[in-house]
């Protein structure tokens, strides 16, 4: 009787602590953990000194170093590589990126959290009118059909793992813009097990460092509503086990009386990557100023203008310039 019964407990022990495990673990976890690739044939010295990167913003800017490839890879077998722990993390956006003086040549990547293969959008360096130009051919399955970037600068294959990788940005209960007197700015998150983080001096994400201790001027948001009492740029995000860390919610507000600008001013960016540069900081910058400004943009990471006028819709943002 007592050698069942400590069998029970043991057993309940055991059920107990992986019941605990599995709560303590998010319910999708996108934090990546390992790497394969497939070179296409020919080409895998060539990606000896690339890189693996990720960013929370977008395709093209913003990114940071995953893993780096010290060695080839072999020749016609999948490559495995390990993300050493202090650089697994979620993001949204991942990719291999090559060095300059190669076209980011690709069979086949994979990118895993744990034992789960990632899937997304792919996207990648376009501008080429060959057909091993398409992002898609990197992540088919075929061994056999690769991808090719445009040239033998700047060029990267990845993908885009959705919104569903990432938190929420947190919503803001004071719009930006020019105020006569000092506000009080409260923060919410979208999901109840987020958290979120802000900063107050205009210009460092708010993140946190190896340790998870907010770093560059971050602190953990309380509930507490901020006090606006001069001009200033609040930055935030939220931050929530197994995803991303969220885009970042920008607003400029101005403390004063500043003349408002009662017309309504049109933006139209085209171009590249650097073009990108200014997502996310015209709009709260020009309502800081007393201006509105309607913006839109239409890019094409590494594309000419003539190709992003042949291929409207196929790069980021919008494509209404007609």
């Amino acid at each position: 009787m007592r050698s069942y019964l400590r069998c029970v407990i043991a057993f309940l022990i055991v059920a107990s602590s992986a019941a605990s495990q599995a709560a303590d673990k998010p319910a999708a976890d996108y934090a990546i953990t390992k790497i394969r690739v497939y070179p296409r044939g020919g080409h895998a010295a060539e990606m000896q000194g690339g890189k693996f990167v990720g960013s929370l913003t977008s395709a093209t800017n913003d990114f940071e170093d995953i893993a780096d490839l010290k060695e080839a890879p072999a020749e016609g077998q999948w490559t495995e590589i390990a993300v050493s722990r202090n650089r697994i993390r979620a993001f949204r956006f991942v990719k291999y990126h090559a060095r300059n003086d190669v076209w980011a040549d690709m069979a086949e990547l994979e990118f895993y959290a744990g034992d789960r293969k990632l899937t997304g959008t792919p996207f990648g360096t376009t501008g080429s009118r060959e057909t091993s130009n398409d992002p898609k051919l990197a992540f088919d399955g075929d061994t056999k059909t690769f991808f090719r970037g445009t040239s033998g600068f700047n060029q990267y294959i990845g993908l885009d793992l959705g919104a569903d990788s990432q938190a929420i940005a947190p919503a803001l209960s004071v719009a930006q813009g020019t105020y006569a007197q000092a506000q009080a700015v409260s923060l919410s998150a979208a999901a109840p097990d987020a958290k979120i983080l802000y900063s107050l001096d205009g210009w460092g994400w708010p993140g946190l460092n190896e340790r998870g201790q907010p770093e560059r001027g971050a602190k953990w948001y309380d509930g507490t509503p901020i006090r606006v009492e001069k001009s200033m740029i609040l930055q935030a995000v939220s931050v929530k086990a197994g995803l991303a860390d969220s885009p970042l919610a920008i607003a400029a507000y101005r403390i004063g009386e500043v003349k408002p600008d009662p017309a309504e001013h049109a933006q139209f960016h085209i171009g590249n990557s650097l073009t990108d540069t200014v997502n996310g900081w015209m709009e709260p910058l020009a309502a800081s100023g007393g201006h509105k400004i309607r913006y839109s943009r239409f890019t094409i990471p590494g594309a000419p203008t003539d190709w992003l006028w042949d291929h409207s819709g196929s790069g980021f943002g919008e494509s209404n310039y007609a």
